[in-house]
């Protein structure tokens, strides 16, 4: 088993190669023109992970752009393999004239980001729809999402009062 890395031996390990620490995993994004385009990406970034892909990247394929997460998924933390695929993906997108980026202050719609809330309840039922509205999000199973089908990661559990 891998070390796992701090937040802030993470964050500044990839800071420069236009990756954010987000939730214990790393996340980038990659601008693109097309849908086509995205898969090109997306297969070019599979081939540069090689035989770690499985164990550590997750990608989201949208017309407009790639997301790319890294996280070491038998440990649900970072190592540094992830740090490793990360500078690896930047170096195999500047090949080919992209970047990766946190879109923060890049006039992107959104910068690349995950909300985690936990709610406690006993009824998570009966408090589900107010988170719904709350966020303005929609039911998908076991999680809240936005629109466009981006993952709240609002996490419910049952919970229990003893007293």
């Amino acid at each position: 088993m891998e070390q796992t890395l701090s937040r802030r031996a993470a964050s500044d390990a990839i800071s420069d190669q236009g990756w954010r620490y987000l939730l214990g995993a790393l996340r980038t994004s990659v601008p693109v023109g097309s849908l086509v385009q995205a898969a090109d990406v997306a297969a070019r970034v599979v081939a540069a992970c090689g035989s770690d892909a499985d164990g550590h990247l997750r990608a989201d394929i949208r017309p407009d752009r790639v997301v790319l997460t890294l996280q070491t998924m038998d440990q649900a933390a970072l190592t540094a393999c992830d740090i490793d695929l990360a500078h690896r993906i930047s170096a195999a997108m500047r090949t080919v004239g992209l970047r990766t980026e946190p879109e923060i202050g890049t006039g992107a719609p959104r910068s690349v980001q995950l909300v985690e809330i936990a709610v406690d309840a006993l009824d998570i039922a009966a408090v589900r729809p107010f988170w719904k509205a709350v966020l303005g999000y929609t039911d998908e199973p076991r999680v809240l999402a936005d629109i466009e089908g981006n993952e709240a990661c609002v996490t419910t559990w049952q919970g229990r009062d003893d007293s």
